[in-house]
């Protein structure tokens, strides 16, 4: 009986190919410096070039202000001229710093997709409810934090007397929606009778923004411990009533 002959050169070919190819398949990503083409699409696609745009306009601002002489028109034909190019130009090699090419393109694939995009349209108020949500959790951590002073002692309870400071306005879609009640707030009244701190301890969430933007303007006559001004905590309730439209500002209690 015959036995088949295969070459035994085969065998070596097909294993270097075998492995060619898989090394191919898991080669780590290249190293080499992202190109610049593709970093100016990714900042495209994310929206960063429409936003460095505005830092012009926010730059001028100091300068215009300062110089309120100056027509409008000027500042507008200046402007008129300005592009995000130069600074563009100026990202980019940052970008290369810490992004490869095969990171870019990564990067533009996924947003190219579906969910790249949504994420880019969403950025924008996940941003600002993120930090809305963050700013909450400060204010009643700043709370906590003055309720266990107050507690051990570290800050006095007192009764400072109100000075000045205007009421809140009424928010007008809780005028419209006949929202009204008391805003509760919990304050720290600085050595010279200035608001230091405020935290909600509660009180109708349209109404909130308007009363601890006023009070934090209000001011109380300092108080004083053994012959020296000290640092108290009082709280403050402000009254939203829609029989006339307005707002009280009544004396803070404990």
């Amino acid at each position: 009986m015959r036995r088949k002959f295969v070459p035994a050169l085969i065998y070596p070919a097909v294993i270097v190919g075998t492995m060619a190819w898989a090394l191919q398949e898991n080669l780590p990503p290249t190293n080499a410096p992202a190109e610049p083409n593709d970093i100016r699409e990714l900042l495209e696609m994310t929206g960063v070039a429409k936003e460095l745009i505005q830092l012009g306009p926010a730059m001028l601002a100091p300068i215009k202000k300062a110089c309120p002489q100056v027509p409008k028109e000027v500042w507008d034909e200046f402007l008129r001229g300005v592009t995000a190019e130069g600074l563009v130009d100026r990202v980019v090699p940052i970008y290369q710093k810490y992004y490869t090419e095969e990171d870019v393109r990564q990067l533009i694939n996924f947003y190219r997709s579906s969910v790249g995009r949504k994420t880019v349209q969403v950025q924008p108020e996940l941003l600002r409810d993120s930090l809305a949500a963050g700013q909450q959790w400060g204010a009643e951590l700043a709370g906590q934090a003055l309720v266990r002073l107050g507690e051990k002692g570290y800050i006095q309870k007192a009764h400072p007397k109100f000075i000045s400071g205007q009421p809140p306005a009424y928010p007008p879609v809780a005028r419209s929606a006949r929202v009204q009640g008391v805003v509760k707030l919990r304050a720290l009244v600085d050595k010279d009778g200035s608001i230091a701190s405020l935290s909600l301890i509660s009180g109708h969430p349209l109404l909130v923004n308007a009363a601890i933007g006023a009070v934090q303007n209000w001011r109380y006559e300092p108080s004083f411990s053994g012959g020296q001004a000290v640092v108290v905590l009082t709280e403050i309730d402000v009254n939203f009533t829609l029989q006339d439209n307005k707002t009280e500002t009544p004396a803070p209690h404990v």
